[in-house]
């Protein structure tokens, strides 16, 4: 971690592009403490849910099958994170759906319980572009799930696009598919911004 910060602090002075520092990170309650050492020393923080606390350990949507009570661990989790108020925005806060791979009441019920926990919280929901990619490369239904944002755009979300490219190329790769995903919607810029050393999002110009 020093190393990264000292790296990206490096680049902030002698670079032209605005570049911040911040994490992506799990919230779980006992860390509470030392995530908000962190927050004290970076830009922003941003989470996503990417394992699931059960009784037999740990799971993930990315790799294990969710059943309704992994949708209600997954979603108390994300709860927690939001009441936390350390975060700046949610990562694929749609991800359940890699796992639980059904649209029914229980998906919309989450799903609509997440949307009014970011209006309440006024915390932005991210389109994850890797996500739009993996639904390419393994050719089946994953994260960003349209219904999902049909939901949030519907209920008025702060809403953000996320790259998070993990190889160079797919910077425009991930970019291209998150327009296309996003064009089926009407929707405002948000302009991220620095306030006392802190990221947030203003809105911007209108579409």
């Amino acid at each position: 971690m020093p190393s990264y910060e000292n790296d990206v602090l490096s680049f902030k002075a002698d670079k032209d592009i605005k570049i911040l520092l911040g994490y992506e990170a799990d919230y779980f309650e006992n860390y509470y403490d030392y995530m908000s050492q962190i927050k004290e020393r970076v830009e922003f923080l941003t989470f996503g849910v990417h394992y699931i606390k059960t009784s037999a350990g740990y799971i993930s949507p990315f790799v294990d099958k969710l059943g309704l009570a992994e949708l209600t661990q997954y979603f108390k989790q994300f709860k927690a994170a939001m009441e936390s108020k350390l975060f700046t925005f949610a990562a694929h806060p749609d991800l359940f759906y890699s796992g639980y791979l059904n649209w029914d009441e229980n998906a919309i019920s989450v799903s609509k319980d997440i949307i009014t926990l970011s209006k309440e919280y006024d915390i932005p929901l991210e389109i994850n572009g890797n996500g739009l990619l993996k639904t390419i490369r393994n050719h089946q239904p994953n994260y960003p799930y349209h219904k999902f944002w049909d939901l949030a755009f519907e209920e008025g979300a702060k809403v953000i696009v996320g790259f998070d490219a993990h190889e160079v190329e797919d910077l425009k790769n991930s970019g291209d598919e998150l327009n296309k995903f996003c064009s089926a919607y009407n929707y405002k810029y948000y302009q991220s911004e620095l306030e006392d050393n802190k990221l947030v999002f203003k809105m911007g110009m209108g579409l």
